[in-house]
């Protein structure tokens, strides 16, 4: 890095390569080591200072760019202050809405003056490298800056700046070390820059300021929409109260209440003798309208010579503090909806009356179905014991269609072996659960892989196999897992679907099937070449 600045031989003052003679006459020394320095003022080369007849140390570099940031500090009118962002506290409108203002300030450069060099400041016990006012707002304000050339602040150094309660930044000029041809226009560019910056400490007097002007953004702003808001119930009310009366939407009650059949546990329906709802909503006269407070207000009605105070609550996607407890209405007002038609945005939010009809006929509904259920749980606790007693003794699980299923497995296990296929092969009794088909693995599995074989399709789907075993041959989950695969129980329930699916998969892995998405496809002779097969071995009856 070159030597900008010089101390005057006689005086010792900072002086800049610009402002000196060339050569020896320039009368200066170094800051750092006092050893004669010449000024070099070429035509090829930038300006600076060199040692004469002695060493230059990293140190003499450090302490001259310190010195030429300082003077140039002393110079400059202006300076670029660390960007601060200011939040104003979060405020809500009548509606609930969170109103708040982020505002960054110091965007532009700000003017300083009464600019001086390490003086002693009895109110913080310490000297900094530059004090100054800079003025912020309108207002002018101590400023301490610290040049941070290998060493930043100390800890010690910032808590008395910060005990002081004045403005201090940090300029960090550290990699202009590194360049070789260092020009005092590079240090005067770096010391406004940005990004060099920090703050060491924001005075309390500062901050009051800059906290007060975001706040007084966020507050224009919330008046603003207040102002909207409060301009549109005015209108609202206006129009209502010229009418004198209000028409409130009818009370949607929910189907499952005026239904004229219910379910039971096991979806079966019953018939129900459910009286019509009460009426509720119709005109009514209206006899005031109060203003907006925590995103509701209310209505105060009149029928009958009975006077009702009416809640609204207007939905903003902000919830109020608290919802009323007694029946109200509700309007949806993302957007203001306009005053003529406020009365069709209304809908029932809640209505006691409502309620307690509806909890008299679920109370109805409940003991309607209570004998039904009752004997659904009994059953349910059967069936699961008698579950539990066939996993125990699989052997007690006799399909009803045995003996078809025992002919049918014969007579496949003739054909396939007369057209030289080993059944054998394509049979495991590794399939979990399979007992669920009242029958030896043997016979379910030689039925599924013949009727593989047999069927002229080449896509195998595991919903068409399980219907079609199912329907010609009753291979499915005998009782009592067909009833209980529809009831919510803790017990892990095998099903048809499943023991299928996992005799594919061996399937697949005696390369009888290829895995594809949504499926699998054939790989073995099929359709009408099996059928040839037969043909060519002893043709078998059509009615296979």
């Amino acid at each position: 890095m070159s030597i900008l600045v010089a101390a005057d031989a006689n005086s010792k003052r900072t002086t800049l390569i610009e402002d000196v003679k060339s050569g020896l006459s320039c009368n200066c020394v170094c800051a750092s080591c006092g050893a004669t320095l010449v000024a070099k003022k070429g035509q090829k080369n930038r300006h600076h200072f060199a040692h004469y007849e002695s060493d230059e140390t990293a140190y003499c570099r450090e302490t001259a760019l310190h010195l030429a940031a300082k003077e140039i500090l002393l110079q400059i009118g202006k300076i670029q202050l660390p960007l601060l962002e200011i939040e104003s506290n979060t405020k809500l409108s009548l509606f609930n809405e969170p109103y708040s203002e982020s505002k960054i300030f110091f965007e532009e450069k700000q003017s300083i003056r009464a600019v001086k060099e390490e003086i002693w400041l009895e109110n913080g016990g310490f000297r900094p490298d530059i004090k100054c006012e800079v003025e912020i707002e309108g207002a002018w304000s101590d400023l301490i800056i610290e040049i941070a050339v290998t060493h930043k602040v100390e800890i010690n150094k910032e808590k008395k700046v910060e005990k002081s309660d004045l403005n201090a930044i940090e300029i960090d000029l550290a990699s202009l070390l590194k360049i070789s041809d260092l020009s005092l226009e590079d240090i005067r560019d770096a010391i406004l820059d940005v990004n060099r910056m920090k703050w060491v400490n924001k005075s309390s007097v500062v901050l009051n300021i800059l906290n007060e002007l975001t706040e007084d953004e966020n507050r224009v702003a919330l008046n603003a929409r207040n102002a909207e808001i409060t301009n549109w119930h005015k209108k609202v009310s206006q129009l209502l109260l010229s009418n004198g009366e209000i028409k409130l939407p009818d009370y949607r009650f929910p189907d499952s209440v005026q239904a004229g059949q219910i379910r039971d546990d096991l979806g079966r329906f019953h018939s129900t003798d459910t009286p019509s709802p009460p009426v509720i909503g119709g005109t009514f006269k209206l006899k005031g309208i109060s203003e907006i407070t925590d995103c509701q207000f209310d209505l105060l009605l009149e029928r009958n010579n009975r006077e009702h105070v009416l809640p609204v609550l207007l939905i903003t996607g902000n919830e109020p503090n608290a919802k009323p407890t007694q029946s109200f209405l509700k309007v949806n007002v993302f957007e203001l909806p306009p005053p003529a038609g406020f009365c069709f945005a209304l809908q029932w939010g809640k209505s006691i009356k409502a309620e307690q009809w509806i909890e008299r006929i679920n109370n109805q509904h409940e003991q309607l179905l209570k004998p039904f259920n009752q004997r659904i749980e009994h059953e349910t606790k059967v069936k699961l014991q008698q579950f539990a007693d066939l996993k125990r003794d699989p052997s007690q699980a006799v399909n009803p269609r045995l003996k078809l299923i025992t002919g049918t497995y014969y007579r496949f296990l003739d054909e396939l072996q007369r057209c030289n296929i080993e059944p054998t092969t394509f049979t495991t009794s590794e399939i979990a659960n399979d007992w669920i088909f009242g029958c030896p693995y043997q016979y379910w599995q030689i039925i599924i892989f013949r009727s593989i074989c047999y069927i002229d399709n080449e896509d195998v789907e595991l919903a068409f196999y399980h219907k079609f075993v199912k329907k010609n041959f009753a291979i499915d989950a005998i009782e009592p897992i067909r009833s209980l695969r529809f009831i919510a129980t803790a017990t892990d329930i095998p099903t048809a679907w499943k023991v299928i699916s996992d005799y594919f998969a061996f399937l697949k892995a005696k390369n009888v099937l290829l895995g594809r998405y949504k499926g699998y496809r054939k790989n073995i002779p099929y359709g009408a070449r099996y059928k040839a097969m037969i043909e060519a071995n002893n043709p078998l009856s059509d009615d296979t």
